[in-house]
């Protein structure tokens, strides 16, 4: 039994091997970009922890009988581009802007996982949490929308540590560019 990432999820956060028990002559492959997590179904501990390559099933797992849950999460780059506005604050510009987000810590990603529904991906949750800090630094500076587009810079730095402040908990830390400030009307 080969256990490796869907195709399906190639650029994914996280991509969960469609399985539960393992064979003793179980492999894992684990590409460049990412690690794989092995933990206890029942109560979510860790059992094992696989780098890339291609991997005999660990020790601490011969002969374990029982549910396992496999994911593997990706160490690469990702890129998202959120955009919009907070619904409850009046008078703000449309952000648009791109992140990169790098997992430094795949375990403690998967602290992640109890903020998400169920039919969310993570790369949704975490475009919210992004426009959060960036919309909270911008409202936090105040001014007319020509006034936050002169501050665009120090608007994107100040994002910028409010955001990986955030995302420490998660194992995450964010690269913030391509700021834009609109009227919100116009997006």
């Amino acid at each position: 039994m080969l256990i490796e990432r869907d195709r399906a999820d190639e650029g994914d956060l996280f991509s969960w091997w469609d399985g539960s028990e393992l064979d003793d002559d179980a492999q894992f492959s684990c590409a460049m970009n990412e690690q794989i997590l092995v933990l206890d179904a029942d109560d979510e501990s860790l059992l094992a922890k696989l780098g890339p390559g291609r991997h005999a099933l660990p020790p601490q797992l011969v002969g374990r009988e029982g549910p396992v849950l496999i994911i593997f999460v990706t160490t690469s780059p990702i890129t998202l581009e959120p955009e919009g506005v907070l619904d409850e604050a009046p008078a703000q510009p449309w952000v648009e802007l791109r992140a990169q987000l790098t997992v430094r810590d795949a375990e403690q990603a998967l602290e992640l996982l109890p903020h998400i529904d169920d039919d969310e991906l993570p790369e949704s949750f975490l475009e919210t949490e992004i426009l959060n800090a960036v919309l909270s630094a911008v409202l936090a500076q105040g001014g007319d929308l020509e006034d936050l587009q002169a501050k665009r810079a120090s608007l994107q730095k100040l994002a910028s540590e409010l955001l990986n402040e955030e995302l420490e908990v998660y194992g995450l830390a964010a690269q913030l560019d391509g700021l834009e400030l609109s009227e919100a009307g116009a997006a």
